[in-house]
Order: C-alpha cells, then sequence, then structure tokens
C-alpha cells in the first residue's frame, strides 16, 4: 500500500506537468509525438492519433517529446523549434504553470472543504529578552483578550495581523486584570518577517490522536493531559515535544490526568527522520480547531499561500548558493517518497497539503533556468529572440551535454543523501 501510494502521487503531478506542456502544445497546433510518464524502457504503448501514449519503468519524471526535436527533423516545416517565440515559451512552460494550477486548486478545496487546523489557545508564552513583548512587560501565562478592538480567537489570525507591521493595540489579562498595551512589531531582515515576541503557550493536552499512532495503541485519548514524562514534569506542549523528540525507539513512561482520574502509560515513540535529525514521534496534535473559508477567501489564501513557498524557495536556494545552507539538505524521489508515506500517517488534510506544496517545489525547479530543464529551454529561447539569431548545432550539443551533466550529478547526489538518510 505504501509503495502504491507514492507512485499515485508522482503519478498524478507527472500526469499533471506533462499535460501542461501537451495541451498547450495541441492548442498551437504542434505535433506531439510521444506522451510518457517515466522514463527508460516502456511497459505499456497506446497510439492515439499522431500522439504515443507510453508508461516507462523508472516512474520519476515524464517527459512530452514534439515533432522537431530530433536533428534529422529540427528544419522541417512543422518542427517545433521554428514556431513563433510565443508558442515555444507557452508549451515549455506550460507544465510549470499546470503544477501552480494543481496546487491551487487542491490549495483551495483544502481551505474550503477540509479547514486550516488552527490553535485554540490564547495564553502567551514567555517572551524573548529584548523583543517588543518584552520591552512592554507583556509575561508568560498573560492572556490576550483582544487586538485592535477584534476579539481574540486564532493565533493564526493574529500572526497575519502582526505582518502587516503597525502597531496593535492589546488587551490583555492577568490574574484577573485587564491591562492595555501598544505593541510595534519589528522586521527581522533574517527571516524576512515581523517579529513581536508573542508566541502561544500551548497546554499539554491531547488534541487529534492519530490511528495507529503509539500514543493510539497505548491508549491515550483526546482530552488526556500529559502530566510527567519519565518523572519529569511537563507544563506546557513545547516541553512535551522536546522531551519526546529525544526519545525516539525507547520506552517511556506517561504519567496522563484523565477527568479526574490519574494514569501511567508506556509509549514507545516512533522515530522520524526531520532535516536530517531523527526525532521521536507519539501521534498527538495539540488542542486545534477546523477552520473552514469561504471559496473566494480560499482562493486568496491559495495563492498567498503559493507566494509564500515560492519566496522561501528561493530564500534557501539563495543560502544554498552562499553556503548559509548546508548542501546535504536537498531531498529528492525517495525523500519525497518517505514524506508522502509519513503526510499520509498524519491525515488527508495533511496528504493534501503536502502534495499541493511538492507540486509548487516541482514548478519551481522546473523554471530554473538549467539547460535541458524548463527553464533553461525558455532561456535559450529568449535570448535567441532578443538577438534574432539561432543557437548553433554545435552550440546546442555543448548547452545539452553540460545540463545533462548538472541534472545527472544532482540526481545521483540527492539519491545518495537520500540513502543515507534512510541507512542512519
Amino acid at each position: 500500500m505504501k509503495i502504491l501510494l507514492i507512485l499515485i502521487v508522482f503519478g498524478v503531478l507527472i500526469i499533471v506537468h506533462e499535460l501542461g506542456h501537451f495541451l498547450f502544445a495541441k492548442l498551437k497546433k504542434c505535433k506531439v509525438l510521444v506522451f510518457s510518464i517515466g522514463f527508460g524502457p516502456k511497459i505499456f504503448k497506446k497510439k492515439i492519433g499522431e500522439t504515443e501514449f507510453r508508461i516507462s519503468l523508472i516512474p520519476f519524471g515524464g517527459y512530452v517529446k514534439l515533432f522537431g526535436e530530433s536533428e534529422e527533423e529540427r528544419e522541417e516545416k512543422d518542427s517545433f523549434f521554428l514556431k513563433p517565440y510565443g508558442t515555444k515559451v507557452l508549451v515549455v512552460l506550460g507544465g510549470a504553470l499546470f503544477n501552480f494550477i494543481f496546487a491551487l486548486l487542491l490549495y483551495t478545496f483544502f481551505y474550503t472543504f477540509i479547514g486550516e487546523r488552527y490553535i485554540k489557545s490564547n495564553l502567551i508564552d514567555k517572551p524573548p529578552l529584548d523583543s517588543p513583548a518584552y520591552k512592554i512587560g507583556i509575561k508568560q501565562f498573560d492572556k490576550i483578550i483582544s487586538y485592535n478592538g477584534r476579539k481574540f480567537e486564532f493565533w493564526e489570525d493574529f500572526l497575519k495581523e502582526i505582518q502587516k507591521g503597525n502597531e496593535i493595540e492589546l488587551l490583555i489579562e492577568r490574574n484577573k486584570d485587564t491591562l492595555f498595551f501598544n505593541l510595534k512589531p519589528i522586521f527581522d531582515k533574517e527571516k524576512g518577517i515581523y517579529v513581536s515576541g508573542l508566541y502561544p503557550l500551548i497546554p499539554p493536552v491531547a488534541g487529534e490522536v492519530v490511528k495507529n499512532s503509539p500514543a493510539y495503541k497505548a491508549g491515550i485519548m483526546e482530552g488526556d493531559t500529559f502530566l510527567k514524562i519519565n518523572g519529569v514534569r511537563v507544563f506546557k506542549w513545547e516541553d512535551m515535544v522536546s522531551i519526546v523528540e529525544t526519545l525516539a525507539g525507547k520506552e517511556v513512561l506517561f504519567e496522563i490526568k484523565r477527568k479526574k482520574e490519574i494514569i501511567s502509560l508506556k509509549i514507545i515513540p516512533e522515530k522520524r527522520k526531520i532535516e536530517d535529525k531523527e526525532v521521536g514521534k507519539i501521534g498527538v496534535y495539540p488542542p486545534y480547531e477546523l477552520k473552514k473559508f469561504s471559496f473566494f477567501k480560499s482562493l486568496i489564501y491559495s495563492f498567498l499561500k503559493i507566494f509564500d513557498i515560492i519566496l522561501r524557495t528561493f530564500i534557501v536556494i539563495g543560502g544554498l548558493i552562499i553556503k548559509k545552507y548546508p548542501i546535504s539538505s536537498l531531498g529528492g524521489p525517495l525523500l519525497i517518497g518517505k514524506m508522502t508515506i509519513e503526510s499520509a500517517k498524519m491525515g488527508i488534510d495533511v496528504l493534501i497539503s503536502f502534495v499541493a506544496f511538492i507540486s509548487v517545489q516541482l514548478a519551481i525547479i522546473n523554471i530554473l533556468p538549467i539547460p535541458l530543464l524548463d527553464g533553461g529551454q525558455f532561456l535559450i529561447f529568449t535570448i535567441e529572440k532578443i538577438f534574432k539569431k539561432r543557437f548553433s548545432k554545435n552550440l546546442q550539443m555543448v548547452i545539452q551535454a553540460i545540463g545533462f551533466a548538472i541534472i545527472l550529478t544532482l540526481a545521483i547526489f540527492v539519491t545518495f543523501m537520500d540513502i543515507k538518510r534512510i541507512l542512519k
């Protein structure tokens, strides 16, 4: 079942991408000779009209072959490379465009029909030293009653207000007293966001318990309060997470409160790989509420979500170039497969969100200006258009060889890193 799920996810993403190339090629009356899901030897083939549809052995990719791509066809009448600039650009970027559209549809469906998980607690955790919240006297365990005259409901909404960068009027409850504060967020250049020093203090209470997880098998129920872990008192959700993460694969004694009863349970946290680090997870979410939105709002939130992923991806790419992030942090198909399984374990909502995220990543990777990728083709067509001169056959062969070497090197490297992570 796990392998089948991975193949379905990969297959859907590949079909969406190649369908973008195929449909735009058809729209612009370009001859499509082959539509292949996968690379290498053919497992299945069927010719419909001028196009041979294939399923090939290696599932990590696909391609659309257009008339004119081979040397003998390149200068013939209907060759793709003799088509107008606009046609060529539309066809080569069509795959990435469809991946963006697919992600937009998934996120819109997610926000409209499933809903986003919103934290219920209005408690404030200890503000970091020298943060805006710390400087104006906000303390741990304070409760946010309202901000800018708006009743506090969810942290996610409040954090969006912080990102506006404007001064916020806060109504705070402390020991049954009501206090007023004016909070001015500051811009963190390194993170690229506004920060205030306000973060949620989430009580160590079980929300949703993931089916068949270690917590589920041990008998943890929604509403249980975690009191101690291996004799260590926990006061907030973060305490519990930080302790459990260090105990992957080890038997752990949990002391919980269920209504008025104190119960002791033994749980072995399962091992999970997160950013090259092995951590323990028991399969419990903090208390949350699913918040759904209207179709129009969902569409707007989906656009913003995709824009945020694009921005953060290019920040990471920049960080890799300047060696801020280690290149070993890159992942390939094996890591994506592993994360697909883990996402599915956490629920259909997490899986849908993950597939949408990967669809955006696939689009971004393909528009990078690397020869053989869609972005490299776009760059070549644009240079030819500007200088009104086509690249010579020899130059094209050199560019393709360089592109192939880059892609092959990256593919081998990320696959090696994936295998290394699995073996660890």
